[in-house]
């Protein structure tokens, strides 16, 4: 049989060879910061309010469609939550409580007089109501909305006030001014011959303020808004603006006349005509004369002789007791004016006689 062989064994070596080695690197991915997550959230939480309150808004709007915001006030009046509507008709019927109404504008003796109805004074039911619907409703989102928030959480109060026809009350006022006014009236001064021969006082003149006339108007009818009732007559009193003249009495002459210190004044009403002649006669007569300081003045010197020599004719005077027709009848008259004028101004009287009849 034949022998059988032993298996031959192999060595198989590691090859020397320096083959390259494959390196698998194995990375750890890190988690989110927490600064990260709260931003996100923060984001999520204002696209969320956002999204609500485009929410809220729209369903607000839609609430109060035609109707007045509300928080919204006329004159401490709310008037949220209602229409445009109702608000003219509660202003309207407010108006009805000046339908009796009695308007005078006054001045001294000048006066012009209307109703509330001619005027047409009251409230602008219109106007009114048109602002209080508007408020909110401008078109600016940010205007807007702050007006709605203002509104709803402190109330918005429009202020309210009562007018009337400014071309009516323009006319009216005009007649009245065509009484009231008249112009300054400048000095007048010019003497001759040691006498004055023209003398003319310096006078204010006064025109009417119809501007400031006004503005009292309106003040006084709107002060009734407050009161639970009033008088059915308002009046007036009229502004007015005094004119300077150009020239005074003081600038018109060097003698240091200034101004008017007395007058007297006497009526000589169904006398004859000679007694009125002696009378323009004598005052003309006296007329201009001008005294120094401390000059004494005497009727009877600056007169002269009354006579029919010097002019005179003859009227009733008192001679003896009696009444007869004498030259110069009714000289009499111009002294005893001439007197109350002295007395009005204060000058002092040295001597004086009476007149016979008293």
């Amino acid at each position: 049989m034949p022998r059988a062989k032993k298996p031959v064994r192999k060595k198989y070596e590691r090859s020397q060879v320096n083959l390259p080695k494959e390196k698998v690197i194995f990375e750890r991915k890190s988690k989110p910061s927490l600064f990260l997550l709260g931003l996100y959230f923060f984001a999520g939480c204002v696209i969320g309010l956002f999204i609500l309150s485009m929410f809220l808004l729209v369903r607000f709007n839609s609430d109060y469609s035609g109707r007045i915001y509300p928080g919204i006030k006329i004159s401490g009046i709310d008037v949220g939550g209602q229409t445009k509507d109702d608000v003219e008709k509660y202003f309207q019927d407010k108006n009805r409580q000046f339908n009796n109404l009695t308007i005078t504008f006054s001045h001294q003796d000048a006066i012009a007089t209307s109703s509330s109805q001619e005027l047409e004074t009251g409230f602008n039911a219109k106007l009114l109501a048109d602002q209080a619907y508007l408020l909110g409703r401008s078109g600016n989102l940010f205007s807007d909305l702050y007006l709605k928030a203002t509104s709803w959480k402190t109330s918005v109060n429009l202020s309210v006030s009562l007018s009337a026809n400014d071309s009516k009350l323009d006319k009216l006022l005009q007649s009245l001014a065509a009484s009231l006014n008249y112009p300054a009236q400048d000095a007048l001064f010019t003497f001759q011959n040691s006498r004055v021969v023209a003398f003319q006082e310096s006078k204010n003149g006064r025109q009417f303020d119809k501007t400031t006339t006004k503005q009292i108007f309106y003040h006084r009818l709107n002060s009734l808004i407050s009161k639970p009732s009033f008088s059915n007559q308002l009046t007036i009193s009229v502004a007015t603006v005094v004119l300077k003249p150009k020239i005074t009495t003081e600038e018109a002459n060097n003698y240091g006349i200034k101004e008017l210190i007395g007058s007297g004044t006497s009526t000589f009403y169904h006398s004859i005509e000679n007694r009125v002649f002696n009378i323009t006669l004598a005052a003309s007569r006296l007329n201009g004369t001008l005294l120094a300081p401390n000059d004494i003045f005497s009727f009877n010197k600056a007169l002269g002789d009354v006579s029919s020599f010097t002019g005179y004719r003859q009227a009733y005077i008192i001679k003896n007791g009696r009444t007869i027709l004498g030259d110069g009848g009714g000289v009499c008259q111009v002294s005893t004016t001439l007197f109350r004028a002295s007395l009005n101004a204060g000058l002092p009287i040295i001597e004086r006689w009476p007149h016979s009849y008293r």
